[in-house]
């Protein structure tokens, strides 16, 4: 199987748990698959999964071995959602940590920050007026969970 040439493919490094979280992924996008498993012995790290798969088309890397760094908050992996519908379905499949939500940022069980986004929130903040932007911001700076409705309505009422 050729694979699909990137310029860019995110590189995740988990514990020990690699190619179940690859394969976790899987299940939450469409058109995903793990492509490729690799156990390397004897590394100066210890044993060393190298998992290769594909979100929605998109490649990745993941490397699985013992004291990786911590995830955190600096570096986020961006869904582009259709509709509402399709934001609840990353939020519930995807969100492990409640508390962390804030703004269509999530936190999964492996520690891997998200950010939920749509076509129609990129179109506000590339469009919008300062004015609009503002009410915009303030609505979703409330959001624990994304609602395109009421953001609509932060943007259009302030257009009025």
């Amino acid at each position: 199987m050729k694979l699909k040439s990137q310029n860019i493919v995110p590189h995740l490094w988990f514990g020990k748990n690699a190619i179940e979280a690859a394969r976790f992924y899987c299940t939450v996008f469409p058109d995903s698959e793990v492509t490729g498993t690799t156990t390397l012995k004897d590394t100066p790290g210890g044993d060393c999964d190298v998992v290769l798969f594909q979100l929605s088309g998109q490649p990745f890397m993941a490397l699985g071995t013992n004291d990786p760094p911590a995830f955190n908050e600096s570096v986020s992996l961006m869904i582009h959602c259709e509709n509402q519908e399709e934001v609840d379905h990353y939020y519930d499949k995807l969100s492990a940590d409640p508390e962390f939500e804030q703004c269509g940022w999530i936190k999964d069980k492996y520690g891997v920050t998200w950010q939920i986004a749509t076509a129609e929130i990129r179109m506000m903040f590339e469009t919008g007026s300062p004015e609009q932007i503002r009410s915009f911001a303030e609505a979703i700076w409330k959001m624990h969970r994304i609602d395109l409705k009421t953001l609509n309505d932060a943007f259009t009422e302030t257009s009025k």
